[in-house]
């Protein structure tokens, strides 16, 4: 990891204090192990301005500083030109003495160079190991003499019981050990042929031999003769097309298989890309998840609401609130402050309980509206009663008058405005000593009673409806962020197959949770007026809502702003 600010100096200081075990490296040492990466003439700049090979060269002095006596180098030298990878290679090799590294290399010249030891490896299985001479002797295939066929010179002469194959440019002859090549050489010399050339066992030959990625040519097996190395293998691989295209002959008889470059067809792009993201969908569920558990558990919940629901009728009355009747008796518990009690007796109760709605034997008794009711006999005193019980008092009271007092009465402000009215009218029945019964009602609303709980349910699974296909924006986004989508396309993929991908993909989500909370609607209960409208908008409304999140993950800059965009426009 490199920091585009820092210097070349400052990252092997970090690494040099994170790694250091007894004493920390020196100013000097640390100076120095950069010059031993050949980056002293870049000890002051930043890393952003590296080339690739300074870079790599960087991460060395990285690794080495602190003491590291185990380094793990992969493929440090791909992508580098050919004096880079030397430099590269003179840096590992004077380090190799001081500590043990760890190489992974597709140069199968870069192993024989730099490794004491060498294994390798083909589809995660260990196929051999050991020093390099040791391996180009037991399975490098021995020594080939190539001899060329050139116009005007005689053919190549045949020796007994060595192994050649004869190609249309040239003719090559296999022996096992040096001696025997020695032997051989000086048997050609003898005869006159002085045009030849020598391969020794390379690793590539064993690398071949032994990986599993190659087999060796059915012919070549039967005649004993060891796999030929990378530049005769590319050679008879085109001399195989060719005879192919002449003959028609089936390259898997040769034990190659090209392939024909051809783009896949549209509907194979997108079975392709949708085990794509069945494949993203294990490594990384939750997203779907919490898109599939969001509308579900919503539905569940706003079922609550649905408890003892009656649909509107069509009469007027079914579709109005009617208020309700509010008077004295209607209170469940009431306290009354009134005076003076010498203007109250039993006998006056009695009138006022009369007047109540309903009133009579039977509905409220004097002695329950006596005990009910606080008497003063002063109207401080009843301004003082009311100052320090106005939480109890309900509805209120009054205060009948005297000769320096006017009739005052107070009522509970903070409740239903008939609380007003029934104060004002039990004062105007014992000043007036005139039976008024009165009652309070509001106006009908016209709004079904239940319309309420209907707007709950309305509104809170509508925001659940609304969050849920945001979640099927986030990983198009960061597919765009991250250029995976540009590298899709520039390897033939087009645009068709690949949205109409993600569509099915992401529509199943959308089609399980639709069914299942249609399922729970029903099963809670059967007040919907055919629900199976409802899967139909369901559905639509999955399918628009996905495809508006695609449409904002091609602009969105975050995963975040993708989510937020996506679903504050549904809601």
């Amino acid at each position: 990891m490199l920091w585009d600010e820092l210097t070349v100096e400052e990252h092997v200081r970090i690494f040099n204090r994170l790694k250091f075990t007894e004493t920390r490296d020196t100013k000097a040492q640390i100076h120095d192990l950069i010059a031993a990466c050949d980056l002293d003439r870049k000890l002051k700049a930043k890393s952003k301005t590296l080339s690739g090979g300074q870079k790599r060269k960087l991460q060395l002095g990285m690794m080495f500083t602190g003491g590291s006596r185990v380094c793990a180098v992969d493929e440090i030298s791909s992508g580098l030109d050919p004096l880079s990878r030397r430099k590269i290679w003179d840096i590992l090799l004077a380090e190799r003495g001081a500590r043990t590294i760890i190489l992974t290399t597709h140069f199968l010249d870069e192993a024989d160079l730099l490794s004491d030891h060498i294994a390798i490896l083909s589809k995660g299985t260990l196929k051999a190991e050991g020093s390099a001479v040791e391996l180009k002797h037991k399975l490098g295939g021995g020594y080939r003499v190539h001899i060329y066929n050139v116009p005007g010179f005689s053919p190549a002469p045949h020796f007994e019981g060595i192994p050649r194959k004869q190609l249309y440019d040239q003719t090559i002859y296999s022996v096992s050990t040096s001696a025997q090549a020695a032997r051989f050489i000086a048997g050609l010399e003898q005869q006159g042929v002085r045009d030849y050339r020598v391969n020794g066992p390379t690793i590539e030959d064993v690398f071949l031999k032994v990986a599993e990625e190659i087999r060796p040519d059915s012919a070549d097996s039967q005649e004993g003769i060891d796999p030929q190395p990378t530049s005769d293998r590319k050679i008879e691989g085109v001399v195989s097309v060719l005879d192919e295209k002449s003959s028609g002959t089936d390259l898997e008889d040769k034990g190659l298989r090209l392939l024909t470059g051809k783009r896949i067809g549209m509907a194979s792009q997108a079975w392709v890309l949708f085990r794509k993201r069945l494949t993203i969908l294990r490594r990384n569920y939750l997203p779907y998840c919490a898109a599939f558990l969001i509308p579900v558990i919503a539905a569940g919940l706003v079922t609550l609401y649905l408890k003892g629901f009656q649909g509107a009728g069509c009469s007027p009355t079914d579709q109005i609130s009617i208020g309700d009747i509010s008077s004295l008796i209607t209170q469940i518990d009431f306290q009354l402050v009134i005076g003076p009690s010498s203007k109250l007796d039993l006998q006056a109760l009695r009138r006022f309980e009369s007047t109540l709605p309903g009133g009579g034997p039977g509905t409220i008794d004097s002695t329950a509206l006596k005990i009910a009711t606080h008497m003063v006999d002063t109207l401080e005193e009843f301004n003082q009663y009311i100052n320090q019980n106005y939480a109890n008092v309900t509805p209120g009271g009054f205060f009948l008058g005297e000769k320096a007092a006017p009739p005052t009465f107070a009522y509970k402000g903070n409740g239903d405005i008939s609380l007003a009215t029934i104060t004002q009218n039990a004062l105007d029945n014992l000043l007036t000593n005139v039976s008024i019964s009165s009652q309070y009602q509001s106006f009908d609303v016209p709004w079904p009673s239940a319309g309420g709980n209907t707007l709950q349910l309305i509104t809170y699974f509508g925001l659940a409806m609304a969050a849920y296909p945001a979640f099927f924006a986030l990983y198009p986004t960061v597919e765009r962020l991250r250029k995976v989508r540009t590298l899709h396309y520039s390897n033939g993929v087009r645009s068709l197959p690949l949205w109409s991908a993600y569509v099915s993909f992401d529509f199943l989500t959308v089609i399980a949770a639709s069914v299942l909370a249609i399922v729970i609607f029903r099963g809670v209960t059967n007040v919907w007026y055919h629900l199976e409208y409802l899967f139909v908008v369901f559905f639509l409304y999955g399918l628009a809502s996905t495809l508006l999140s695609y449409v904002i993950s091609l602009f969105a800059k975050s995963q975040l702003a993708a989510f937020a965009f996506a679903a504050g426009g549904q809601a």
